[in-house]
């Protein structure tokens, strides 16, 4: 009865040349997660989405979801301001949160406030704006803007109501809101809460 045995080196050799041939396919591999270069570009359906895709502002951000099961702002503001340190001390972001939004909002709401008469259509002006010149939408905003300012929402509101006393300008941010990252969202101490105040919602735009 013949016996076989393993020639050992050989064995060792092929073992060798496997592990290496396994690291430079390792390095030469290329995964390509662009999945709109292979729909087909004739299409101008795809063509303009893919365009819009490639170009919208929100393609590069990096989106954190911090939950809690409870409902409770004050804690996800402290641990979305942790978070936003951390990503900051890391050096891989450009921007970190909504600060640097936030910062340009006063800004934003002057322009409007400055350029209010054309801000709207014909149509908005009918539609929306003479109905606020009835009597009685009148003394309803006027009794809205004296429980307003005695509260502490209305510090700081003067100079915006006396420039804008039927709040037109809100008519125009809502407007803009389709520019926003996310929809439903509220503005608590600077963070991005959801309605249930349970989810955080912390936006990183990572150095490219």
């Amino acid at each position: 009865m013949k016996t076989s045995t393993i020639n050992l080196p050989l064995l060792i050799l092929s073992i060798f040349i496997i592990i290496a041939l396994f690291c430079v396919s390792l390095f030469l591999i290329e995964i390509d997660t662009d999945i709109t270069g292979y729909l087909p570009q004739n299409d101008p359906v795809i063509s303009d989405a893919g365009y819009i895709f490639e170009n919208h502002p929100i393609h590069d951000q990096l989106v954190i979801d911090i939950g809690l099961e409870r409902d409770d702002p004050d804690a996800l503001v402290e641990y979305g301001e942790r978070v936003e340190q951390r990503l900051k001390k890391s050096g891989l972001f450009k921007q970190v949160g909504t600060r640097d939004i936030q910062d340009l909002i006063p800004d934003l709401i002057s322009h409007i406030l400055n350029n209010l008469p054309v801000m709207f259509t014909a149509k908005d002006l009918n539609d929306k704006v003479k109905p606020l010149l009835e009597n009685d939408n009148v003394y309803k905003r006027l009794e809205s803007l004296r429980s307003g300012l005695m509260g502490l929402e209305g510090i700081g509101q003067s100079e915006f109501i006396s420039k804008d006393p039927f709040g037109l300008k809100d008519m125009v941010l809502a407007k803009l809101s389709h520019l926003a990252p996310l929809e439903n969202l509220e503005i608590y101490k600077g963070k991005l809460i959801s309605p249930d105040k349970k989810h955080l919602l912390l936006i990183a735009n990572p150095i490219s």
